[in-house]
């Protein structure tokens, strides 16, 4: 993603929610995210947390949301929903930097 984009945080009852939007891309943030050391993927979102990375032109979409302690994740392709493993694992290993980034981690 190139680019300044746009960035906005609200709270949203007692829940902080950051959106950043650039270059077709929407990544949304609900609630609190920790890294895995070193950066390369989650460790964890606060309680009832979500991350939603989603790319306009090709239809991609991510959904991460924590549940009871676990991360579960949904890959969407046009609004098919397809595993993540695969192709989905790639494209947000393409896009995790950029994520990175624009969260400010």
């Amino acid at each position: 993603m190139v680019g300044d984009g746009s960035i906005m945080t609200y709270v949203n009852g007692n829940r902080r929610v950051h959106i950043c939007k650039r270059d077709g891309m929407k990544i949304e943030l609900n609630g609190k995210i920790r890294l895995e050391r070193g950066g390369d993927g989650i460790k964890s979102l606060s309680r009832g947390g979500s991350l939603s990375i989603k790319e306009e032109s090709t239809g991609r979409e991510i959904f991460i949301e924590e549940e009871d302690g676990e991360l579960y994740t949904v890959y969407y392709q046009k609004g098919k929903r397809f595993d993540f493993a695969g192709e989905g694992q790639e494209w947000f290993d393409e896009v995790w930097a950029d994520v990175k980034r624009c969260l400010g981690k």
